[in-house]
């Protein structure tokens, strides 16, 4: 939870500050006078720099830090050294580790300055003791949450985890204190600054953090004890000197792990591909609504993007270059060319394909090619009878000096063909000759362990250099023959099961997808900035490592209608995926065929659009037995908002100058806004369907052009992507997204720019509709995403922009499958 960390040391402040110190003489001149010296304006500057001195500061940080501030002052007050020149007598007795007494007034400082001292340690301490209250209640949403009965434990669990990290701080700030009374009130604050800013830095109970706080505890527990050597096995040993040595070795080793791979440090919560990101700091207790204040960030931020776009074809060499730290692959002169007439609009955001291929320059490349073979090789053997157990349902393509061909028989996936040719028409003969294999199930097929994912980016990331310069494809590899008949696969078929732990195998093991626990606790603050739900950080969203409560609410994890899947590094290409899997993401080709499209001409003008959001879809996303779909994310979504249950929204005592604050309704109020149903019931046993045709209203069949009548759409996960996605942004209406699965343009659209992105638990729902239709600037603001959406769709998302993507990706995937592809690589001329 925000501030935390410093939450730690405001605790041991009101514990530890007001201690009480016996008076003696000083034993040497290290305690001179904070006055003389003016180190009490340099330590009051330095803390108050370290509080202010934060581009993403939050309320309840400056709070607390503020408290810090005055618990520390007091304690270095109290060790001034004109307290100990004075020879008062004690204030309180000897150092204690329980500073309660020190309130008390039975012992008072004889002479102003005692007393004096006294009253600043009272004050300091009753402040920062209210700043610590202070900084809970501004974080108010710890108290909304307990509102919640989901997200009441995870708030107690939150609570109990900032007690625990007080706790511990304590431990090692009152011995920090007491250096103070050995060493002197400078070193040691420069020393307490030092813990906090790293503190600050890690910002998490992570591995890392716990280490080097128990090496500094230690090391402080040593100072104070004046402790010098221990006997271990009848051998006398320095402890201090081992100490500093693995304190030496570990700072090393981390700075070294740091400096050499700074975006795939493991010692954090990271998921495989991404950084779990603290989210900004949106103030939930301001006068502007969230929702403006998340448009208003992501507008600035979409538009930065849209600014530093390459305007040539060096600029692009050098962005792509400095991104990834490897040269361009060949003909990637042909590709910007191709990319320029085509007036593609964001020219270097192609990270996607970056994450996509990078672990396979881990694999050789013979390997690579030979794995794709075996896959198609055992899709299209025929000799074992017709059932579909025996195939790996791959639809293969094969590029042979400049032509595209398709691998094996026609059949049912003739419409694949006929897309996939149709994308690389315009550009296949700059591909070098290469086997490629399809997924034809609406599900991912590849995942691999956590530990071998990572040593492959690892090695990965090792070989990618800027000295290929080779800017041709190598001659075709003797292997490049006929797809032979393979007799084997390694492609594990489980459908209609339960896929959790094949689907978080690739997390970190301190992820909360890797939890022990039997209900572990989503990680709901690396993605919203507030107790409602908003979504800030649509990346963290939608990675599976951080929402276990996937397991059982959505229909992919529970009971996926297909699911063949191999453990081992293969080149499949796919349309979607969650964050854990590891398929390469190209278009759809459904996109491609415009299978599902926008037709302007029985559209209706935003005006005359009704005021609901709208859905129809089927009961797909996973396959029904056994009452399974009561854990399947559509029918959670529908059964949610036509529900009586109760739901937040928000409200301001005086409109447009107080804060906005969050009130409980029954959904009951709001359910005018939505008309969300089922209109078919589908991949189900004969008892689960008749079952859910009792649960819910089912409506008639509706044709795709009723959509466009209304001004808020939503779109939601199926058994993978929703192939109605791109026509909705087409449609001049507000398109509400809920999505666990990654498609290829992820780059490419920017959350509350061009569409509203949705949480599974639907908290924010009905606050969302109720903002965007109710009030005048979220109406304004609903009309002008709907048109810009619809505008960006049109430059972006059309059949020119997919071939751009997948010339790209294409080139990427020709080189990491070359026997020389480090030696490969574009080079200005």
């Amino acid at each position: 939870m925000a501030a935390r960390t410093l939450l730690a040391h405001q605790w041991l402040q009101v514990d530890t500050s007001p201690v009480d110190f016996s008076i003696t003489e000083p034993s040497d001149t290290r305690c001179s006078t904070l006055r003389e010296s003016k180190q009490l304006p340099i330590i009051f500057t330095i803390f108050s720099l370290a509080v202010l001195f934060r581009p993403n500061f939050l309320p309840s940080e400056i709070a607390l830090g503020f408290g810090a501030l005055l618990g520390l002052s007091v304690a270095y007050t109290l060790l001034d050294g004109d307290l100990l020149d004075s020879k008062q007598p004690d204030l309180s007795g000897s150092l204690s580790p329980f500073p309660l007494k020190t309130f008390s007034r039975s012992q008072n400082a004889a002479g102003s300055t005692g007393r004096f001292i006294t009253a600043t340690r009272d004050v300091s301490a009753a402040a920062a003791l209210a700043s610590c209250i202070a900084a809970l209640l501004i974080e108010s949403s710890l108290f909304e949450a307990l509102n919640n009965e989901r997200s009441g434990r995870q708030c107690l669990i939150q609570l109990l985890q900032r007690v625990a990290i007080a706790l511990f701080g304590s431990v090692q700030n009152t011995l920090l204190l007491a250096m103070v009374e050995d060493q002197g009130a400078l070193p040691t604050t420069l020393l307490e600054l030092s813990a906090m800013l790293g503190a600050n830095l890690l910002n998490s109970f992570s591995f890392l953090s716990t280490y080097f706080s128990s090496i500094s505890i230690l090391a402080i527990y040593l100072f104070v004890s004046k402790t010098r050597s221990a006997k271990v096995l009848d051998y006398k040993i320095d402890v201090r000197k081992v100490l500093s040595i693995v304190s030496a070795i570990s700072f090393v080793v981390f700075t070294f792990s740091l400096l050499r791979n700074p975006g795939n440090v493991t010692f954090f919560s990271r998921s495989p591909q991404e950084v779990q990101h603290r989210p900004n700091p949106f103030d939930p207790g301001s006068s502007t609504h969230l929702i403006t204040q998340l448009i208003d960030s992501a507008e600035t931020e979409f538009e930065s993007i849209r600014a530093s776009q390459s305007k040539s074809l060096e600029e692009a060499v050098r962005e792509y270059q400095r991104r990834y730290n490897t040269s361009p692959p060949p003909h990637f002169d042909k590709w910007y060319e191709f990319a320029i007439k085509r007036d593609t609009q964001l020219i270097d955001e192609y990270d996607g394909i970056f994450d996509s291929i990078l672990p396979f320059w881990a694999v050789e490349p013979s390997v690579l090619r030979a794995r794709v073979r075996e896959a198609l090789g055992y899709s299209e053997n025929s000799n074992r009878g017709h059932e579909e157990w025996h195939r790996n349902y791959l639809f293969g393509a094969s590029i042979r000096n400049g032509t595209f061909g398709r691998v094996g028989r026609n059949g049912e996936d003739e419409w694949h063909r006929e897309a996939i040719e149709g994308m690389t028409a315009g550009f296949v003969k700059f591909l070098p000759d290469m086997d490629i294999g399809f997924n034809l199930h609406d599900e991912p097929r590849v995942i691999l362990p956590y530990g071998d994912l990572q040593r492959l980016i690892e090695v990965a990331k090792a070989r990618l250099t800027l000295s290929g310069s080779r800017n041709v494809f190598s001659p075709p590899s003797i292997d490049m023959t006929p797809v032979p008949d393979i007799k084997y696969t390694r492609f594990n078929r489980v459908d209609h099961q339960n896929i959790w732990t094949d689907s978080r195998l690739s997390c970190p093991l301190d992820t909360p997808a890797r939890s022990l626990s039997e209900t572990p606790v989503d990680s709901q603050i690396a993605y919203t900035p507030s107790g409602i739900g908003f979504i800030q950080n649509e990346t963290a969203r939608s990675d599976v490592c951080l929402t276990p409560s996937l397991h059982n609410t959505h229909g992919f994890f529970d009971s996926p209608n297909a699911y063949s899947v191999v453990h081992e590094l293969y080149p499949i290409f796919s349309p979607s995926k969650p964050s854990t899997h590891q398929d390469i993401l190209f278009p759809s080709p459904w996109y491609w065929m415009s299978e599902t499209t926008y037709d302007p001409s029985v559209s209706v003008d935003w005006a005359n659009k009704e005021e609901q959001m709208y859905w129809r879809g089927a009961t797909s996303g996973g396959f029904s037995q056994d009452g399974r779909w009561q854990r399947h994310h559509r029918q959670h979504i529908v059964q949610l908002l036509n529900s009586n249950k109760t739901a937040m929204v928000m409200e301001q005592s005086h409109k447009g100058d107080s804060a906005w604050t969050t009130k409980e309704v029954l959904r009951d109020e709001y359910s005018h806004l939505f008309d969300v149903r089922f209109s078919a019931v589908q991949q189900c046993d004969d008892n689960d369907c008749e079952a859910q045709r009792e649960a819910f209203d089912i409506a008639p069949r509706a044709q795709q052009s009723d959509a466009w009548q209304y001004k808020h759409l939503l779109d939601m996960d199926g058994n993978a992507l929703s192939g109605r996605f791109y026509a909705f942004l087409q449609s001049k209406s507000l398109v509400y997204k809920m999505a666990i699965f990654r498609e290829w343009h992820m780059d490419w659209l920017k959350p509350w720019v061009h569409y509203v992105p949705l949480s599974l638990n639907g908290t924010e729902w009905v606050e969302a509709m109720r903002w965007f239709s109710s009030e005048e600037q979220g109406r304004e603001q609903a009309k002008k995403i709907a048109n810009d959406s619809s505008v960006w769709a049109e430059q972006t998302l059309n059949n020119e922009a997919l071939e751009v993507f997948f010339f790209r990706l294409l080139l990427e995937y020709g080189r990491v499958i070359d026997d020389n592809r480090d030696q490969l690589g574009y080079s200005l001329p």
